[in-house]
């Protein structure tokens, strides 16, 4: 019996060649699915670190420019920050629920002064996932870092 179309010598692929490619693609796929994951991850990761130096950048522009002292308060019970003048919010940020800060008795607020220095220096820890970072501020002019620690 002849099939239209095809030649008698011409041959299709088998039943077992087929599922050979279909697992060897299914690996592929399965290998890849977590490294996107990953690097997802990444970039929120990412994303919040940036945020949150903007918007210390931006307080302690916003004090020296504006001649006024700008007060950081993280709200434990919200699981977000916010910047006020005067006890007025001039931005309010909510964290994700991966991002946790650790509580802390002389850091979890404190006042850029209108000459750009800082109320009091130390450091602010936080938590993305299981990872930890400070945020370090030194003595004068509103300087700060964020380490990462291993």
């Amino acid at each position: 019996m002849f099939v239209v179309g095809m030649n008698s010598n011409e041959k299709g692929f088998t039943l077992l060649e087929m599922l050979v490619v279909l697992a060897i693609l299914f690996i592929i796929v399965f290998c890849i699915f977590p490294l996107n994951f990953s690097l997802q991850e990444k970039i929120q990761e990412d994303h919040f670190l940036n945020i949150l130096k903007r918007d210390l950048y931006y307080g302690h522009t916003y004090a020296i420019t504006n001649q006024k002292n700008v007060t950081f308060m993280y709200r434990w019970e919200e699981n977000s920050y916010d910047l006020r003048v005067h006890n007025q919010p001039i931005l309010k940020r909510k964290l994700p629920e991966e991002i946790s800060f650790r509580p802390s008795q002389d850091m979890n607020r404190f006042s850029f002064h209108p000459n750009g220095n800082i109320s009091n220096f130390g450091t602010l820890t936080f938590y993305v996932g299981n990872k930890k970072y400070k945020v370090i501020f030194t003595i004068g002019k509103g300087r700060f870092r964020i380490e990462k620690e291993i």
